[in-house]
């Protein structure tokens, strides 16, 4: 499958020293992410035009929110200047497909991950001065864990 990217690179920012994370922020900025990966793969699967109002709507609030960030994903143009309308509608025909199944497995990748996200959530949440010399934990009920193994697992 075709990749399709911008052809600048993003800007980097380094972290700075003594902060905590805006877990709310994070939180937000996740699901703000997950609707416009949303709003575009709908854009792309879906007959130019198509209304897609609910999912506009999701995003607006994250917008009125942080009024600095209109979007988080780059709109994506193409160069079509010498290429016959033939060539460039088959390209643009290409091109949803292609941004479609980028947009379904980004999806289904941060859904993958929210646990991850969750827990990593919970411990930047934490504050350093509440315990200052532990790290956060979580208990796991070893009943989980007694269930059937894999055979690989068996062997260990």
């Amino acid at each position: 499958m075709a990749k399709i990217r911008p052809s600048s690179g993003w800007p980097n920012k380094k972290p700075r020293a003594g902060r905590n994370y805006d877990v709310e922020m994070i939180r937000d900025f996740l699901d703000h992410l997950m609707w416009e990966l949303r709003i575009i793969h709908f854009e792309n699967t879906n007959p130019s035009g198509a209304d897609h109002g609910e999912l506009m709507s999701q995003i607006q609030k994250y917008q009125q929110e942080y009024r600095g960030s209109k979007a988080l994903m780059a709109i994506m143009t193409m160069a079509t200047e010498g290429y016959s309308l033939a060539d460039v509608e088959r390209a643009r025909r290409n091109f949803r497909r292609v941004r479609a199944v980028q947009m379904e497995e980004a999806i289904q990748h941060l859904e993958e991950l929210a646990p991850i996200f969750e827990e990593a959530l919970a411990c930047a949440a934490m504050s350093s001065s509440d315990s200052p010399d532990q790290l956060p934990a979580k208990r796991v009920d070893a009943g989980l864990l007694l269930g059937d193994l894999d055979d690989e697992d068996k062997n260990a």
